[in-house]
């Protein structure tokens, strides 16, 4: 659950929440991703794949690079790499769940 929520803040600016919430669910599905599997194993390759297929379908990844705008403290995740698209999506999810304050947070609800 707080992969989904992550993925939440940081794409809900974007997007309205209906339109959020049927990527969260599109992904899961074509991830092959349930609740079992989303809460006890996150790092399983496929909850790693659903991260990278929301932010991609929500351009918070682009042509494999991260691109966020306005987020102060989102910097440090701007320059994840990953040749592997899924770990990106992992790496993107830990890092933002790592460095977003609350204020940031409320910002991209």
């Amino acid at each position: 659950m707080k992969l989904t929520l992550v993925i939440l803040l940081a794409i809900g600016h974007l997007t309205s929440s209906n339109d959020v919430q049927t990527i969260v669910v599109e992904c899961a599905k074509k991830e092959g991703v349930s609740d079992d599997l989303l809460r006890n194993h996150p790092t399983d390759m496929r909850v790693k794949c659903l991260a990278y297929c929301q932010y991609e379908r929500t351009k918070v990844i682009v042509n494999n690079r991260v691109s966020i705008q306005g987020i102060p403290n989102a910097k440090p995740c701007l320059g994840l790499r990953d040749t592997n698209k899924c770990e990106l999506g992992y790496k993107l999810k830990e890092c933002l769940s790592k460095y977003l304050t609350g204020r940031e947070r409320e910002e991209l609800v």
